[in-house]
């Protein structure tokens, strides 16, 4: 069994490995690729923030209602993403292609209360 605390050195030395694979173990081509992988990882974590921020918008105004009589309530926001080609990194990265906001019907819940 694998401790915690070498669980990331394992992780990391793994990562090394298979970025250098395939590739003379140079230092610049190490760097360059290392640079790849963190830029690659870089747009994964900023889209995964971009759909943690929309997720908590939608919890935070589920129960809001019009501002208006007769106006429409909080409609959800939906996050689309998109594979791009990067040609600085010579991969698809993943992007956000669109925010919009969701078009299906609302659920209407009615309740009655007996005093």
């Amino acid at each position: 069994m694998i401790k915690t605390g070498n669980r990331f050195y394992l992780f990391i030395f793994s990562l090394l490995f298979i970025i250098a694979s395939g590739q003379p173990l140079e230092s610049k081509a190490l760097e360059d690729n290392l640079k790849k992988a963190v830029e690659i990882a870089a747009h994964g974590s900023r889209f995964q923030s971009e759909r943690m921020k929309i997720a908590a918008e939608n919890i935070a105004n589920m129960d809001t209602t019009a501002e208006t009589p007769g106006g429409a309530p909080y409609r959800r926001k939906v996050i689309l993403a998109q594979n791009k080609y990067d040609k600085n990194l010579g991969t698809n990265v993943l992007t956000t292609k669109k925010i919009d906001t969701d078009k299906s019907d609302f659920i209407y819940l009615y309740f009655r209360c007996y005093l």
